[in-house]
């Protein structure tokens, strides 16, 4: 926040200037949330072949989507209990964590040969994106504050676009002017 500042030819500034690149700033915020965010819906581009595979059964089909859902339960309460979002900055905590979930994905791969190791990675996966999600809508909306709903709007929208992506789901996608 700046004071604000005052010239024999100049008038007053408000006190609450934004930097000039805030909307760059959240665009790549927004681009870098997106991206780590992906590796959530990960699982569904290869259970197909994880299934060929593997002869996965539907419950393990589903497990390899709920591990990261309570993987994500479990860090954000982890987060919560010793208050990481307050104690280690953000800048630092959120590139973090998409780091890791993206290292607990990439293992799957080179490491896993099985549907154990592979369900604990997801899991992990989980663990470490809430370290991203809710770390990221705290870095929104500390930029946003006047305004707020474009802000947390602009930061959203990546909930919805795996969901849009061909490769995120077997169904075809509907056409364009059908409603979400």
């Amino acid at each position: 926040m700046t004071t604000p500042t005052h010239s024999a030819d100049a008038s007053p500034q408000p006190a609450a200037v934004m930097p000039t690149n805030k909307w760059r700033s959240l665009l790549l915020l927004a681009v870098a949330e997106l991206l780590a965010m992906v590796v959530w819906f990960s699982a569904s581009a290869v259970i197909p072949a994880l299934t060929d595979a593997w002869q996965l059964s539907p419950g393990q089909q589903a497990w390899l989507t709920m591990s990261v859902q309570i993987g994500f339960v479990v860090g954000a309460l982890l987060s919560a209990i010793f208050t990481l979002a307050d104690r280690l900055p953000a800048r630092y905590l959120f590139p973090a964590s998409a780091f890791l979930a993206g290292f607990a994905t990439l293992l799957i791969p080179l490491a896993a040969n099985g549907i154990t190791l592979t369900l604990i990675l997801r899991f992990l996966t989980g663990v470490f994106l809430a370290g991203v999600y809710p770390v990221g809508m705290k870095i929104m909306a500390s930029w946003t504050n006047a305004d707020s709903g474009l802000g947390i709007g602009l930061r959203s929208c990546h909930r919805r676009l795996p969901h849009r992506h061909p490769l995120c789901h077997r169904r075809p996608l509907p056409h364009a002017n059908a409603p979400l």
